[in-house]
């Protein structure tokens, strides 16, 4: 899933007399839309044409084909987040073996009981500093967009999330491109609307945060795996 996302919109409405403006309901003129993920991001445009149909353009490029600012913060994510998920899928499998007393057992001979819990408590520290330092370092993404367009008044580049609204007088001559029917010497009103920040991706990963804490607890409270049963490991009956 994309972690952020930038979305510029322009609309029109009438605002002087005289003008037809149709299709009241579709009157979007114009839009850009980037969702950005951790391998790349897609760009999508969308145009109304004079025959009052959208055209739309999508695009996805990955970050191989730009360098700077916002590619590192992203790569760097991308590596913490992959530490969390491989050490959950590790932590997750060991978890599942030791349900069974035979692999249990067998690991905790080879390794020893401490040896072994240290090793649980070690992947449940690294899922939870994995995932906050992920969350951390995509806040950067501000300077990261700072940097890269340094002409950049407003948007990303500001504020990790925010959204703007501006409005402009023109001709409505100027609408007919788009198929609208006007009245020369009509004002229209052009509207922007522009909206940024994260997405699901950086949710699931602020959501994981206390998640990853409470199994650290769970497994340091807990002192998991449970010690072996000295007689069920002698053989002896019980």
């Amino acid at each position: 899933g994309s972690w952020y996302t930038h979305q510029v919109e322009y609309s029109t409405s009438q605002s002087g007399d005289g003008s037809s403006i149709p299709d009241t309901s579709n009157s979007l003129l114009n839009a850009t839309k980037t969702w950005y993920d951790l391998q790349g991001y897609k760009t999508e445009k969308s145009t109304r044409n004079a025959n009052r149909g959208p055209t739309t353009v999508s695009e996805y490029l990955n970050y191989s084909a730009r360098s700077g600012t916002l590619k590192h913060i992203f790569k760097t994510v991308q590596a913490f987040v992959l530490v969390a998920l491989l050490s959950a899928i590790v932590m997750f499998i060991l978890i599942v073996a030791f349900f069974f007393d035979r692999i249990r057992n067998k690991i905790v001979f080879a390794l020893g009981m401490t040896v072994t819990r240290l090793l649980l408590v070690l992947f449940a520290c690294l899922i939870l500093l994995s995932v906050i330092i992920a969350f951390l370092v995509f806040i950067g993404v501000t300077q990261g967009f700072k940097d890269e367009y340094q002409s950049c008044v407003e948007g990303p580049c500001r504020k990790f999330v925010d959204s703007t609204d501006a409005e402009y007088q023109v001709s409505c001559a100027y609408l007919q491109q788009f198929g609208y029917t006007t009245t020369a010497g009509t004002q229209c009103k052009i509207t922007e609307d522009r909206k940024w920040g994260p997405t699901e991706g950086w949710y699931i990963t602020l959501g994981a945060i206390p998640v990853a804490a409470i199994l650290l607890i769970v497994v340091v409270i807990n002192k998991f795996p449970l010690p072996i049963d000295s007689e069920a490991s002698s053989g002896e009956a019980l």
